[in-house]
């Protein structure tokens, strides 16, 4: 699978490589959100995010690298032929197979060569999409994998903070607020406890000791009350035996 992977980005359009890289780390994610979690949520994820890279592996694979090769079976020719932009059905190309204008390997298997034949000899002309349509479809595409990054980035946040690389913000504020509190109560007590000694030492008034005290006091709180709201924080972590 990789293999086919690093084949197609070779040769696959800059579109079609941004879409198919974004699609193989969206099942990797998946994967590893299962592991750390095997819930039904999350194998329904993977299982999603697997289908929609193998299917645009497949489709990739089969426009680069299947011409003149073998299709695995019939509804793989019905696959070929739409995506080659031949409109026809899982009916007519099962019929035309049994009435052998179709040629089908012993196995099932079905040639693109033998296919070719049959759509030039059978089938109208690949319609040409309209030029509006196709740029539908390219802002659609756009906004898919707009959507699928913002997915994958969603997923690898939750991950993270699952394992533990990121720290709430209303818990840390709360860590905070309660040491402020604390810092603030032992401040006030060394306030009561020492304004006086100060002013004594400083030759000024003991009898405006309270005014002095509340001064500081307020002086404290304005200065606890910044710290415990701080909004802006610088977190080092530290991995055990560093």
């Amino acid at each position: 699978m990789e293999d086919r992977l690093e084949k197609i980005l070779d040769v696959a359009t800059s579109q079609e490589k941004a879409e198919i890289t974004i699609l193989h780390n969206a099942q990797v994610d998946t994967a590893k959100a299962y592991q750390a979690e095997p819930s039904a949520s999350k194998k329904r994820d993977w299982d999603a995010a697997k289908r929609g890279y193998d299917d645009q592996l497949d489709l990739l694979w089969r426009k680069y690298f299947q011409k003149g090769q073998v299709l695995s079976s019939r509804n793989a020719a019905v696959q070929w032929l739409n995506d080659a932009g031949y409109v026809i059905g899982r009916t007519k190309v099962y019929e035309a197979a049994n009435a052998g204008y179709i040629r089908v390997q012993t196995d099932g298997s079905v040639l693109v060569s033998d296919l070719e034949l049959y759509a030039k000899a059978f089938l109208d002309p690949p319609s040409v999409p309209w030029a509006g349509d196709a740029e539908a479809a390219q802002e659609k595409a756009r906004l898919e994998i707009e959507k699928l990054k913002i997915d994958v980035e969603d997923r690898k946040f939750k991950l993270d903070r699952d394992m533990g690389k990121y720290i709430p913000r209303r818990d840390f504020e709360g860590e905070l607020a309660a040491r402020a509190a604390v810092l603030e109560s032992g401040y006030n007590a060394m306030v009561y406890s020492r304004a006086k000694d100060w002013l004594f030492e400083a030759g000024a008034n003991p009898k405006k000791v309270s005014r002095v005290m509340d001064a500081m006091k307020e002086a404290g709180r304005e200065l606890f009350d910044t710290y415990a709201s701080t909004e802006t924080f610088h977190v080092v972590f530290v991995h055990d035996g560093e």
